[in-house]
């Protein structure tokens, strides 16, 4: 999917650990190609966010963790990441 406009493209950058599981995410999948961590069936919608959230959900529950949402995850691991710097 092509952003709507100059100012909505964005670079995220991906520090090394994540990358590494991403590639063996894809390589266990059988898709080595390049294309979106979470892929949907249509390029017009990348993801299901409902089937990633379930998902996220129950792999907190399985090693008895308490469930925090994705977004308190992704702020959780950017803190963590800035205090590597």
């Amino acid at each position: 999917m092509e952003p709507t406009s100059n100012a909505s493209a964005r670079t995220v950058p991906v520090v090394r650990p994540l990358k590494a599981l991403l590639l063996e995410d894809r390589l266990r999948q059988g898709r080595p190609e390049a294309g979106f961590a979470f892929p949907g069936r249509t390029p017009e919608r990348p993801f299901n966010a409902r089937s990633v959230d379930r998902r996220a959900q129950a792999a907190w529950r399985r090693p008895g963790l308490r469930p925090i949402t994705l977004d308190e995850c992704r702020h959780t691991f950017a803190s963590l990441m800035i205090g590597r710097a």
